[in-house]
């Protein structure tokens, strides 16, 4: 199902909410709230994906946290009213007040608390895949910045300062090598905390001249863990007076990412603590990672287009590989033969058998940002050979069947060379 749009939709003004709207990946249901489509959800699916699979090779466990949490949660951590008109609040049939959640500290440290009981049980991080809801008084920018978003939020639990530190060192570290596999060159940039609380936070950021966050840096920074040394801070904690340091830029970002540590801000109140060596109870000290994964499926296709449409990295496309019958009286039965096979080895594959014109197939895989098709017309079939169309060098090759699979491997073998997103 690929309800792709001809014209350019009125409401969108950046060139990937743009985009995402017309190659059919995602519907607007309300101000701020989308609906994903097939396709779209493929590709939100693969980023959480490399995702997931970067945090549990770390060893970093997945857990599921609910969506709507107890609003006395958020009394006993003091930010039911200090959060502000960003949350949304309800109340179910028995009058008591619920919140849709737009983080989870409250409730992950309650979750702890049933497990947590000793100094032995820790350390831990465990990291949650959820939906979250922050009412943004001007969401805009497609899924950018919507009110209902995707996100992946992990939490820390230590006993100590100097240990939970350690951890977000390492959860920094391993931001940058998500950011690496999925193609995006980020700067860490300290931060102010915000709601969320604490004294310690950094967020990364990809440079756009469409973002909504001011940043400033070292120009000499680079796209490595070692920029510390360098200055980099959001628009909230710039120093003006760094700008006496001639080597300071400034520049419009997108946010992707946000590390935070807050020690015991969440475990005292809601009584998370465990029984230490000496016998006595200590609250855990806790940090939160969270990377807005919708955002960040934004952020790729504001940076990754061109004039035919989205240009996505190999692993992040809805499908790597395109078959397409033009003539389906004497292709299909060929199309369908060549798609099994790929599908058979492990290829993502989309077979285009629609009933639309050749031109139409080949505007709506490239608008997709599908890197490779496979065309097969009544000709070449006749000579038994397909076409191999590379959507990101724009070229074409003639191969016979039999040479066609090794011909398609060698291609993207290139592809991975020259983009070793994932």
């Amino acid at each position: 199902m690929v309800p792709t749009l001809k014209d350019d939709p009125s409401q969108a003004v950046l060139a990937s909410h743009r985009l995402m709207l017309r190659a059919g990946l995602i519907y607007q249901v309300a101000s701020g709230i989308y609906g994903w489509w097939p396709m779209g959800l493929r590709i939100l699916q693969n980023v959480a994906e490399v995702i997931r699979r970067y945090h549990t090779d770390h060893g970093v466990d997945e857990f599921l946290l609910p969506t709507v949490q107890p609003a006395d949660l958020w009394r006993k951590s003091q930010r039911f009213e200090a959060y502000g008109p960003e949350m949304l609040t309800m109340q179910d049939r028995h009058h008591r007040d619920l919140v849709y959640g737009p983080t989870a500290e409250e409730a992950v440290t309650d979750m702890m608390r049933s497990f947590a009981r000793s100094y032995k049980d820790l350390p831990k991080v465990l990291f949650n895949i959820q939906w979250k809801f922050r009412d943004e008084i001007r969401p805009r920018f497609g899924v950018m910045r919507g009110r209902e978003f995707l996100m992946k939020d992990a939490y820390s639990f230590d006993v100590s300062v100097d240990q939970a530190k350690k951890t977000y060192t390492q959860m920094s570290d391993l931001y940058w090598k998500i950011f690496h596999a999925l193609g995006l060159k980020v700067l860490r940039l300290r931060a102010d905390t915000g709601p969320i609380g604490g004294d310690l936070s950094h967020e990364f950021h990809v440079i756009s001249h469409v973002g909504e966050s001011q940043i400033y840096y070292d120009a000499r920074l680079g796209d490595a863990p070692e920029q510390g040394e360098f200055y980099a801070a959001t628009e909230e904690l710039h120093n003006p007076q760094a700008f006496q340091n001639r080597n300071i830029v400034s520049s419009k970002s997108i946010e992707v990412g946000h590390l935070f540590f807050f020690g015991d801000k969440y475990s005292q109140p809601l009584d998370g603590k465990v029984l230490m060596p000496s016998g006595d109870l200590q609250p855990y000290m806790m940090g939160s990672y969270g990377l807005g994964i919708s955002r960040i499926v934004g952020a790729m296709a504001e940076l990754f287009h061109d004039d035919k449409g989205l240009r996505w990295p190999l692993d992040i496309a809805p499908y790597q590989v395109g078959v397409v019958p033009i003539h389906a009286d004497t292709c299909a039965e060929i199309a369908q033969g060549f798609y099994h096979k790929l599908q058979n080895q492990g290829y993502g594959c989309l077979l285009d058998d629609r009933d639309k014109s050749a031109g139409e197939k080949f505007f709506d895989l490239d608008l997709l940002g599908i890197p490779f098709q496979i065309r097969l017309s009544k000709r070449l079939c006749a000579q038994e050979c397909a076409e191999i169309y590379a959507r990101y060098e724009g070229c074409t090759q003639i191969v016979p069947w039999d040479n066609l699979i090794p011909a398609l491997e060698s291609l993207i073998e290139t592809e991975r060379k020259r983009y070793p997103f994932v």
